[in-house]
């Protein structure tokens, strides 16, 4: 892949903590990925003598740079803004600052939970942010596990078709439970991660799911909104975060798209939006395509999806003793 704004491979960060690779995606325009290394080192006392020992690991390293609305300075490594007005500058900023605090909140968190990606650092360097995730080997998201990816040719559909098929209840609802324990941890931190899909939950080599991607995730605290709401995901995201006036989120708002998940892990469908239900079709029970799910488990992921949050669970607690009603 090139873009010819990218970081040159060999490029250093953060002091030589970090060191840029290859180009590994240009994600909409809104940033640039790279693979790239995180070096450590550790000393030790060998024989009375001090050592020090230099590890590396492997990362992904996102820029965020923002396509025609910025550009490198050609002398050195530094983002160029081009706002077209004030309101715009302005704007940029504010994302700034928010993927910055964002992701320095989000790297306390590392130690938490196995289930939330690893964040190395986030730090501001050329006039623009970085933010430095661990990279997880031989992951394949949910979308893609589920054949709900569209990119997915019929021959790979056929193939991850069959592949599900040998996947347990039991799996399942193990990895059900490990995105709930990734959610109950930024909810416990006033974190909302506002993009819940298959498509942001990863599964690794050691088959465990991880919930990644906080790119509009917001922060609350005493229960106000403390940045902009971000794009919506059809069949996922609520009706509070799409529309027009903005009402007010809230960790309701990730107990619907983390319903809707469920249902898709369940039954390798996409659940009917709530604009289409608000017309009046009516969403089918996940045991319509999936015999395993009781009529208990049913009832749970449908109040997850009620289209008024206040008929939803409120947090994440109320959900996951819901969920443990099942066993």
């Amino acid at each position: 892949m090139k873009n010819k704004d990218a970081l040159l491979p060999g490029t250093q960060l953060s002091g030589g903590r970090f060191i840029v690779d290859t180009l590994f995606s240009d994600k909409g325009g809104f940033s640039l990925i790279y693979e790239g290394r995180a070096i450590r080192k550790e000393e030790e006392n060998l024989f009375g003598r001090k050592q020090v020992n230099t590890f590396e690991d492997a990362v992904i390293i996102k820029e965020l740079y923002y396509g025609e609305n910025c550009r490198r300075n050609e002398n050195d490594n530094t983002i160029l803004w081009l706002p077209k007005s004030e309101r715009e500058r302005r704007l940029i900023e504010t994302i700034k600052e928010k993927t910055k605090s964002e992701g320095i909140k989000l790297s306390l968190l590392r130690d938490s939970t196995p289930y939330v990606l690893y964040i190395y650092a986030a730090f501001e360097e050329n006039n623009t942010v970085y933010l430095v995730t661990r990279k997880i080997p031989q992951a394949v998201d949910f979308s893609t596990l589920l054949s709900l990816n569209t990119d997915l040719t019929e021959e790979e559909k056929r193939e991850r078709d069959d592949a599900w098929k040998d996947v347990t209840h039991q799996r399942k609802l193990k990895y059900i439970y490990q995105i709930c324990e990734a959610i109950q941890v930024i909810h416990d931190n006033n974190i909302i991660h506002l993009d819940i899909k298959p498509s942001n939950i990863l599964r690794d080599v050691d088959d465990n799911a991880i919930l990644i991607d906080f790119g509009i995730s917001v922060s609350i605290e005493d229960g106000d909104v403390k940045s902009l709401i971000g794009a919506v995901s059809i069949g996922y995201s609520p009706p509070e975060q799409g529309v027009a006036d903005k009402s007010k989120i809230g960790f309701f708002s990730d107990i619907y798209a983390l319903g809707a998940t469920i249902y898709s892990i369940l039954t390798q469908k996409t659940p009917l939006s709530y604009q289409d239900r608000i017309m009046g079709d009516l969403i089918k029970f996940p045991s319509d395509y999936n015999e395993d799910v009781s009529d208990y488990l049913d009832n749970v992921i449908i109040k997850c999806l009620e289209v008024k949050p206040e008929d939803r669970y409120q947090t994440m607690e109320e959900l996951i003793f819901a969920l443990k009603g099942e066993e």
